[in-house]
């Protein structure tokens, strides 16, 4: 209970960055809901609004990242929690577990993934990613050798939400690249997990934004 309230906190603390209204979730055969997280956050980092479904990939991402069983910086809250640390202190421990490459900072760096594959081509970023790196950004994970099964449903719903969109062929054609391309060096490219899919959130036309941290360790 405490988690979640203070999720919701950290969303109420981002300034309003569009018109100030909260738009509505929409989710199959039901009602339109007002004042989600995803509705409001979406409020205070988007400055448009969303598009059909629009909401509804947002808040399709949250939970999906908050989906994850016991991450490192779910651990790392649980650790701190255990020694009777103060809440603050507890969100500090995970914020700071999820800063890295292997973790929450991967959609960051997705991102600069996909900004350089516009200047060049797939291969060309995937393969500086790994020379900078040591690692392909948005591919590989330790329970999901055949790709993170989460991000297929991310994939698809922001294909719903914006259909024939540029930036959202350019991240298919970055997930089928190492199917055709996996010569280039030699550790092989392991499947797309979903910070992959989590990132087009930050780069639909006119929004760019990452995800709040913090929707990761609502566990």
């Amino acid at each position: 209970v405490v988690g979640r309230r203070m999720v919701s906190a950290m969303v109420g603390a981002l300034p309003i960055a569009g018109d100030g209204r909260t738009p509505r979730l929409h989710l199959p055969d039901r009602a339109p809901l007002r004042s989600t997280v995803a509705g409001r956050l979406w409020a205070r980092l988007a400055p448009g609004r969303p598009p059909a479904g629009g909401v509804r990939a947002m808040n399709a991402a949250l939970v999906l990242l908050a989906d994850h069983e016991l991450a490192a910086s779910t651990l790392a809250v649980r650790v701190a929690a255990s020694t009777r640390a103060d809440p603050y202190a507890t969100v500090t421990a995970g914020l700071a577990t999820i800063s890295g490459p292997y973790h929450g900072a991967a959609s960051r760096l997705v991102r600069q993934v996909l900004d350089r594959a516009q200047a060049t081509s797939s291969d060309v970023a995937l393969v500086e990613a790994y020379e900078r790196n040591g690692l392909y950004p948005g591919f590989g994970h330790t329970l999901y050798e055949r790709g993170d099964p989460r991000a297929r449903v991310l994939l698809d719903l922001l294909h719903e939400a914006w259909p024939g969109n540029r930036r959202m062929a350019q991240v298919d054609a970055l997930i089928t690249a190492p199917s055709t391309r996996n010569d280039w060096v030699d550790d092989p490219i392991e499947g797309p997990c979903v910070s992959t899919f989590a990132t087009p959130l930050a780069i639909v036309p006119g929004e760019r934004f990452e995800l709040p941290e913090g929707a990761r360790m609502d566990n």
